[in-house]
């Protein structure tokens, strides 16, 4: 792993590595986040972090040029891998900051653990097929075929990204749902935690709306690219996703949400926002959608 910058931690539980474009490189970092009011301090033990590589780094060649198609097809999903999406949701508006911000399903964390179990006995996911299953269930999709160019695209930035980081190591950041840092303790015991969703509509007024709209539908750039990706209805993501269960929800939300201020809701707070979200419509999970459709025909 490599060391943090000495001396040096980003605030609000991000790392990044800073570094000015190349004047040759006038693009260098299109479709960059905005940095927000993160705040570089000085502390004495900076402790040891995984900094993936720039995006100056990518190498000029054929491969950096899969690489560089990958990030693309990241960042603006519907138009680069248009012909498997079902919605206008990328990968980066679950993913944030390209795949890089930790605690949001890093790229960089994730690459080196695959092949491993699923939750089904018997069967194993590759990173394919996680993919795929994001095509699927989160933008409403198809999966891309394994030898298709996106699907190489996005394994080669999956790749480059985890340049240098140990295979087969829980690194820090590593996932969606950080149980031990900013999730919720209370939602990996053995009882079932009660939500309210009415609380929950409240702090979305007060905390959401002003990113995601009062109607939860988003807001589109003029590209109709999401400058902020809608949280219910039928442009959203379906009810297949990860994001689609309440616990793994209010553990994204208090990991990363309100953007820029991840941390600064309570585990209630953040469990009744989730709880309030999903009770908001979407498209149905694909697997078990049929039956949902076939008894409202029968009413």
């Amino acid at each position: 792993m490599k060391p943090a910058h000495p001396g040096w931690l980003l605030l609000l539980g991000t790392v990044v590595a800073l570094a000015a474009p190349k004047p040759d490189a006038p693009d260098a970092y299109l479709n960059v986040p905005a940095a927000g009011n993160i705040v570089a301090v000085p502390i004495s033990t900076p402790g040891d972090v995984f900094l993936p590589p720039p995006i100056i780094d990518i190498p000029q060649d054929k491969a950096g040029d899969m690489i560089k198609l990958g990030r693309l097809i990241f960042t603006d999903t519907p138009r680069y891998a248009r012909r498997f999406t079902g919605n206008a949701l990328s990968c980066s508006n679950c993913h944030l900051s390209e795949g890089r911000k930790p605690g949001a399903a890093p790229l960089w964390a994730a690459w080196g653990m695959y092949p491993m179990p699923s939750a089904q006995p018997g069967e194993v996911w590759s990173f394919e097929s996680r993919i795929q299953g994001c095509f699927r269930y989160s933008q409403n999709g198809q999966g891309p075929q394994l030898d298709s160019p996106e699907m190489t695209a996005l394994v080669a930035y999956a790749q480059w990204l985890s340049t240098g980081a140990p295979a087969r190591t829980e690194l820090a950041g590593r996932g969606m749902f950080q149980q031990e840092t900013l999730a919720g303790r209370a939602l990996t015991s053995a009882s079932k935690p009660v939500y309210s969703a009415s609380h929950g509509q409240k702090i979305y007024q007060f905390q959401c709306a002003v990113c995601h709209g009062a109607d939860g539908l988003g807001v589109m750039r003029k590209d109709n690219s999401y400058q902020f990706p809608p949280l219910w209805g039928q442009a959203s993501y379906g009810g297949g996703s990860a994001l689609a269960q309440v616990s793994k929800l209010a553990l994204f939300v208090r990991a990363n949400m309100p953007l820029g201020r991840g941390g600064s809701l309570s585990e209630t707070e953040a469990n009744d926002v989730a709880a309030y979200i999903l009770s908001k419509p979407r498209p149905p999970d694909p697997r078990t959608g049929w039956r949902q459709r076939w008894r409202e025909a029968r009413r």
